[in-house]
């Protein structure tokens, strides 16, 4: 098992993979769903979210869904034909949450049978990137990491309306 931290200077998120994987990423992170707040945005790459909308998601659910990802069609898509989406705030996941979510990849994944060569992005946040914005991970961070628009973000986080820890975030940050 591998990892790497990008980008850098002043890392957020870690890429897990096992060697000589090149498939494509499921996005860890919290997740709020309140366009209202964020906006609309138009996304180049394909999102399948495996959450029903207006739900939080438990870690028996996440281990549910991340056995079961390559099995089950997602609960929605979002795409470049899709119109405008909801421009998700995206936040990172706290150190306790971040170690198991990593380690239940790495057990449930890495160590086991890995079909389509599944590598996990997951965000830590940095002091200067406390938030993104679906619209920074689309336009930024995937095409500065070099992925391909063929392949699928998987995203196993919740689409909750709201977040009880975090009250308000400020408005839209460039982070790259």
């Amino acid at each position: 098992m591998s990892f790497k931290d990008y980008p850098q200077p002043g890392p957020y998120v870690r890429l897990f993979f096992k060697d000589g994987d090149t498939g494509p990423f499921l996005w860890s992170s919290h997740g709020v769903w309140r366009p209202h707040m964020e906006g609309m945005v138009r996304v180049q790459y394909r999102y399948y979210l495996y959450t029903q909308p207006n739900t939080t998601l438990s870690g028996e659910k996440y281990q549910s869904i991340l056995n079961t990802i390559h099995d089950n069609e997602p609960t929605d898509i979002l795409g470049p034909g899709s119109g405008e989406v909801s421009n998700y705030l995206l936040l990172p996941l706290e150190q306790g949450l971040f170690s198991w979510t990593t380690k239940t990849f790495l057990k449930e994944r890495i160590y086991k049978d890995n079909p389509g060569q599944l590598r996990l992005l997951a965000f830590m946040g940095s002091v200067q990137v406390k938030a993104l914005h679906l619209k920074y991970l689309d336009q930024q961070l995937l095409p500065y990491l070099g992925y391909p628009t063929a392949y699928p973000i998987r995203m196993i986080v919740c689409r909750a309306l709201t977040m009880k820890e975090h009250v308000s975030v400020p408005g839209s940050w460039s982070v790259l």
